[in-house]
């Protein structure tokens, strides 16, 4: 399976541009013979969208934002794009991933960082449920950013089946961070056996700076 990782300069509020971005990223991805291709978090909106998760007519907007898109993206291509979703449970931080227009599986993000720059907690309600889905053959779990950073998320998914590891990710950048995600990523691939693709955003959202810096883990845990 050949997968891309769309490491996008993405604006928050923007859905429209976002959307247009995820969309031409994804018609590269199939030009490039790519099955698969994994946004970072929250991508549709931008992270860190902080109030205006606050609005309901901003989750709306998303919600048809992504429907819309839904829409457009090459029906061969499965994406695995972030979004808020809201349900009886609470606002929720999300993966769905669409296939042929369709919705072919949803995650929820499980643990929230509420610490430094982070303020998930006032925002979301967490999840505690795996989400593994089938591409090319290769059961797929999906993780969101925290989630790789505690052994728990990705146990859950080993245990549900999956063979590799997806992570979107909305992680900023501090001098220390590139070697911490990589010791982190590289403990998750060590417990489960898994590889890993770990998608990141870049550019900057007021006074964080989003480096990107995505990479690949093999079962070994070797770049």
């Amino acid at each position: 399976m050949k997968i891309a990782v769309a490491q996008l300069n993405l604006m928050v509020g923007a859905l429209s541009q976002n959307a247009e971005k995820i969309l031409q990223a994804a018609q590269s991805a199939v030009a490039a013979g790519a099955q698969m291709m994994l946004t970072s978090e929250l991508s549709i909106c931008g992270y860190p969208p902080e109030d205006l998760l606050l609005r309901p007519k901003f989750i709306g907007d998303c919600l048809t934002a992504s429907a819309r898109l839904a829409e457009q993206l090459p029906p061969e291509l499965y994406v695995v794009l972030g979004l808020p979703t809201r349900s009886e449970q609470g606002l929720r931080n999300s993966l769905r991933v669409y296939h042929g227009g369709r919705i072919v599986a949803e995650y929820h993000k499980r643990e929230l960082p509420n610490y430094a720059v982070f303020d998930e907690k006032r925002y979301f309600t967490s999840a505690n449920a795996a989400c593994v889905f089938e591409c090319a053959g290769v059961k797929c779990g999906l993780l969101i950013c925290e989630d790789m950073w505690l052994p728990t998320a990705a146990g859950a998914s080993k245990a549900a089946g999956a063979e590799l590891l997806l992570v979107a990710n909305g992680s900023p950048y501090h001098t220390e961070q590139q070697s911490a995600r990589r010791a982190q990523a590289g403990a998750r691939v060590r417990e489960t056996g898994l590889p890993l693709v770990y998608a990141n955003c870049v550019g900057g959202q007021d006074e964080l700076v989003f480096d990107g810096d995505s990479f690949a883990l093999n079962a070994k845990g070797v770049e």
